[in-house]
């Protein structure tokens, strides 16, 4: 619906506003933006640089595949702290801690240059820079639900993936471009630049304002309410009628703090629950009530497990990509320039498929569609190169390994916004505090396993037939993400209770009109 009639169920309660949109939301989200592309451009350095970073800190490729991984591992162990730090600090601070710790990433790494280039000390700023991963990486859904209008929503999540890809896209350029050889100075320059972009982060995050006075939509109202209650329970949706009384009561003072800091609030209700024994039973009951409503949800299990399988094999062969290309004569310079187009042109699709997804009534059909071209485009290297055999030139090596990488980064990343949507709508009213890390977790924890059991198969020598292995490996995982993504059948239960609300908006108006 229109912004005229945001407004007009924004003011329910005669002169009482119970939600609507900041002025500086666009700001906050570029804080978010600046923050996770700076992670991405440290997650991705040393995917494209394996031969320097081998020789400059006297490691082997497996140790290059720790450093790599180590993000998605702390993201595995760790995806919960965001649900439980944000919401304390506030989602505007919680960002500048992660600026923060972006910096300190940044910092570390210039120590390994400054002091001591061993592996133990790269390996310190990275677990760092992943514990601002386990923060940040599904932060975009969490930002548009608390700060964008209906309207807004959907294209500020695109906005928020997107940032990281763009980062990742980085990540891949600068390093093999920068990094030409193993010296001092290269490394030095490169995580110079990578303190540059984190600092810039940090500044734009301390800048932006910290809260919302208000939550921009009803579905926003009503999760804060949950919030401030601690009741994660799935309750029915709210038919017209029963929307329309939600909303002629006005809300209590407890419940628009709530709105403002929902650190607040916690602090507020904990102190009613009788003492800390009590508060600490009523919390393990809301993970007990949480836990129940996840695994009974059959819909947002496939969508953990399409997440998983697709964005998982995705973020392995990205991994991987220059142990893959190197047996087919690849140079690294032209890896990172593939790297770089590949997302590049991933984060342009993120960006594009949110502003389409507030345009279609199911999303099912889009994602379906954007699996099965990410497993095309899995395919087409691996059977070219058996077709040609072992003649195949430098020149087609290049071009099959861009298609590959270019074509897996635009439909894969362009999937992101659609399976956190679906994730929030499929579990309305639980919190996307809860929901939105764990539909990032499963790709996290499989692509650990996944290039870990695969980078055993290429080994410290890759050839040919081991990089055709792995990419038929990661196509039958993408393969088995379209398999579960047929059996979805989402139903948008966030979209229900926002046309109820707004039904009973105008009932409420026309009342009082008459």
């Amino acid at each position: 619906h229109s912004s005229s009639e945001d407004d007009s169920d924004a003011e329910l309660d005669g002169n009482a506003k119970l939600y609507g949109v900041e002025p500086g939301r666009y700001i906050v989200l570029a804080g978010l933006a600046l923050v996770n592309a700076s992670n991405a451009l440290m997650w991705m350095t040393f995917a494209s640089i394996v031969t320097p970073a081998e020789q400059y800190y006297s490691i082997s490729a497996s140790q290059i595949n720790v450093l790599n991984i180590i993000f998605a591992a702390m993201y595995s162990g760790l995806f919960w702290i965001s649900g439980v730090v944000l919401p304390k600090t506030g989602l505007g601070w919680g960002l500048a801690l992660c600026a923060a710790l972006n910096v300190c990433t940044a910092v570390l790494r210039l120590a390994s240059v400054w002091f001591s280039p061993t592996f133990g000390m790269i390996l310190s700023g990275n677990i760092v820079g992943g514990l601002c991963q386990s923060l940040i990486l599904s932060a975009p859904p969490m930002l548009s639900n608390q700060w964008f209008s209906i309207e807004e929503r959907n294209f500020a999540t695109g906005i928020g993936v997107s940032a990281q890809i763009f980062g990742g896209a980085l990540g891949m350029l600068l390093p093999s471009n920068i990094v030409t050889e193993a010296t001092s100075e290269k490394f030095g320059m490169l995580y110079y630049i990578q303190l540059g972009f984190a600092a810039l982060g940090l500044i734009v995050t301390l800048l932006a304002k910290k809260s919302p006075s208000l939550p921009p939509t009803a579905a926003a109202f009503k999760l804060d309410e949950n919030v401030t209650r601690r009741s994660f329970h799935h309750d029915r949706l709210p038919a017209s009628t029963s929307s329309h009384n939600r909303h002629q009561s006005p809300p209590s003072q407890g419940a628009l703090s709530a709105t403002s800091s929902r650190k607040s609030t916690k602090s507020h209700s904990s102190q009613h629950q009788g003492g800390t024994k009590k508060y600490v039973r009523r919390a393990l009951s809301n993970v007990s009530a949480t836990l129940k409503t996840i695994v009974t949800n059959k819909n947002f299990l496939l969508i953990l497990v399409v997440s998983g399988l697709c964005q998982g094999s995705i973020w392995t062969i990205g991994t991987l990509m220059v142990q893959v290309a190197q047996p087919f004569g690849v140079a690294q310079t032209t890896i990172g320039w593939i790297g770089f187009s590949g997302q590049l042109v991933g984060g342009f699709a993120s960006v594009l498929t949110g502003g389409v997804l507030g345009f279609v009534k199911d999303y099912k059909p889009i994602l379906v569609l954007l699996i099965s071209l990410s497993a095309l485009s899995c395919m087409i290297f691996p059977i070219v190169a058996i077709i040609i055999g072992d003649s195949i030139s430098v020149a087609v090596s290049n071009a099959l390994v861009a298609l590959l990488y270019v074509g897996m980064c635009l439909f894969g990343v362009a999937q992101c916004p659609i399976l956190f949507e679906l994730g929030i709508e499929v579990t309305f009213p639980l919190s996307e505090e809860i929901t939105s890390p764990l539909v990032m977790w499963t790709p996290s924890f499989l692509s650990l396993i996944f290039v870990t059991f695969q980078g055993a198969i290429l080994t410290e020598n890759p050839t040919h037939e081991k990089a055709l292995i792995v990419l038929f490996i990661n196509f039958g995982f993408i393969l088995l993400s379209v398999l579960a993504s047929l059996l979805l059948k989402p139903q948008y239960n966030r979209r229900v209770y926002e046309q109820n609300q707004l039904q009973a908006a105008n009932e409420a108006k026309t009342g009082i009109n008459a």
